[in-house]
């Protein structure tokens, strides 16, 4: 999985051929297709790994302490610490999954999804807010992945952490 990562921050997704990444792992041509058919299930499979992790990190804030406030900001913030601590892991799932169509795309899709759960049944726990459509929330996260994924894109997630206070400002603007 490193050797995926690492091949994708080094080129575009598309632009790595599995001998890329056995070169860069240092198995063996047979050992590689032991466990996948093509690039694209190695890309899925690394892909699958570090979605979950990120989704634990998320779950773990928004069911932590504290108040209905402040977990779904903690969520934010330890999503962001995730991305600046593995800024490569992070442009492989937001950025080159687009490069990996449908199929690199469908897992972090599905991780927006379970966020805007998430989301929803954090405001529904915050004053002033039970009532906030569903495309609001939606519209919501979506300009914080855009943030975080224009970050991504021009190898700046450095800034993320001092991007959070006025996001979440942002965020909470929102009757």
């Amino acid at each position: 999985f490193a050797a995926v990562v690492a091949s994708s921050d080094e080129n575009r997704f598309d632009a790595n051929s599995v001998e890329d990444l056995i070169r860069t792992s240092g198995v063996s041509r047979a050992t590689f297709y032991e466990q996948f058919d093509e690039k694209l299930d190695c890309f899925r499979a690394a892909e699958d790994e570090m979605v979950a992790a990120a989704i634990s990190a998320v779950a773990d804030e928004f069911g932590g302490e504290g108040d209905a406030i402040r977990r779904p900001r903690a969520a934010l913030e330890a999503f962001v610490r995730l991305i600046v601590a593995q800024p490569a892991a992070a442009r492989m799932c937001l950025v080159e999954s687009y490069a990996a169509g449908e199929t690199g795309i469908s897992p972090v899709r599905r991780a927006i999804d379970w966020i805007i759960l998430l989301g929803r049944d954090a405001a529904e726990q915050m004053p002033d807010r039970a009532a906030m459509p569903p495309e609001l929330l939606r519209g919501i996260i979506g300009g914080l992945y855009q943030v975080i994924y224009g970050r991504l894109l021009t190898r700046r997630e450095e800034e993320l952490p001092d991007l959070v206070p006025g996001l979440w400002e942002w965020a909470m603007s929102f009757p």
